[in-house]
């Protein structure tokens, strides 16, 4: 379809034509999904507008018919961009069936437990380059230069997101100083917060 498109431009002028006159004319959610796609796929901008600030982002795929993300806003087009891939590239449409529920729960604990030892390895040669080990306390030094560590590998924190860190890892906290005494607890207790609640 897409490649036709490339092709055939008075086909594509008339998709681009109808488009607009829909999101112009009636806000149609149907073609604010088509004018994300239009664009995501042709990398071709139409003549138009963004979107009034504040308006309901319309999930571009029906979260109970497929399997999505969580979404990341297109505040340009008032969609909810939840696809599994990226649009022009490789995005698989993955349709929901009777019992895909419960299967995706159990796909997701066995991947878990397949790619947990992994983790957990690499979560202590972390630790262990800032000079974190077993038996060592988590100093305000130490602390810093965990937190500078994780910024300059691309995980950079909120003011909010490091004082969770260091309530729950940092110097005095219960995975702190006293974590010390339980051999492997910097890398249960960084993980568990890495992992965030359930």
């Amino acid at each position: 379809l897409v490649a036709g498109l490339r092709t055939a431009p008075g086909i594509r002028q008339a998709m681009a034509d109808a488009i607009c006159l829909r999101v112009q004319a009636d806000d149609c959610k149907m073609a604010r999904r088509w004018w994300f796609m239009y664009e995501a796929l042709l990398d071709d901008r139409l003549p138009m507008p963004d979107t009034a600030p504040g308006h309901p982002a319309v999930p571009l795929l029906p979260p109970e018919r497929f399997f999505c993300t969580s979404g990341r806003a297109s505040p340009r087009h008032g969609v909810l961009d939840n696809l599994l891939g990226e649009a022009a590239l490789f995005c698989p449409f993955v349709e929901r069936f009777a019992g895909s529920q419960d299967a995706a729960k159990e796909f997701q604990t066995e991947l878990l437990e397949v790619l947990s030892p992994i983790c957990m390895m690499t979560i202590k040669d972390f630790l262990e380059q800032v000079g974190l080990h077993d038996n060592s306390a988590v100093t305000p030094e130490k602390f810093g230069q965990l937190v500078a560590r994780l910024d300059q590998d691309g995980f950079s924190m909120s003011p909010s997101e490091q004082g969770e860190l260091e309530r729950a890892f940092g110097p005095g906290a219960s995975g702190g100083e006293a974590a010390g005494e339980q051999e492997g607890c910097y890398i249960v207790g960084f993980a568990e917060w890495l992992r965030g609640p359930e």
